[in-house]
């Protein structure tokens, strides 16, 4: 992740726009193999940004991942994945805790872990989503934590 001053681009149809980056509302950039994606934490507005051409299904981390390990944390977004990965674990995300987790990934992650656990947040969408997301992926093995990255450590 690295923080942007502005980040220039254009839309759809082919307006170019510009946002700048100020003491308020900062800009971080996640960037990717052939693309970006913008998050602005504290705007109203377009929040999250994409550009480029944004992988299907988008899933931050894979590409950090080694060919066999122990335990891989699904969390719910990028920040958690890079505090893990800081911390020597291994972590993806997929767009966001409300994202469908496609079975055919966690099947190929199952051949290369021995354990996967959803790590979301504890809010009530966290925990709704890691229960929902638990359910459907229990023939895989998949666990959930009730806790978020940051309890865990005591970082809150």
């Amino acid at each position: 992740m690295r923080s942007l001053k502005s980040y220039r681009s254009q839309t759809k149809e082919g307006k170019p726009f510009e946002l700048k980056a100020s003491p308020t509302e900062p800009i971080y950039a996640y960037i990717g193999n052939g693309y970006i994606k913008i998050y602005r934490p504290n705007s109203s507005k377009m929040r999250f940004l994409y550009g480029g051409r944004i992988p299907s299904p988008y899933c931050f981390g894979m590409e950090q991942l080694p060919s066999k390990g122990d335990i891989l944390f699904i969390t719910g977004g990028e920040k958690d994945v890079l505090s893990l990965s800081a911390r020597y674990f291994h972590a993806i995300c997929f767009n966001s805790e409300t994202a469908q987790i496609p079975e055919h990934i966690i099947e190929s992650l199952q051949l290369r872990f021995r354990h996967i656990i959803l790590l979301y947040d504890s809010d009530a969408t966290g925990l709704r989503e890691a229960q929902r997301q638990a359910g459907r992926l229990a023939a895989y093995h998949v666990k959930h934590i009730k806790h978020s990255v940051w309890q865990i450590y005591g970082w809150e």
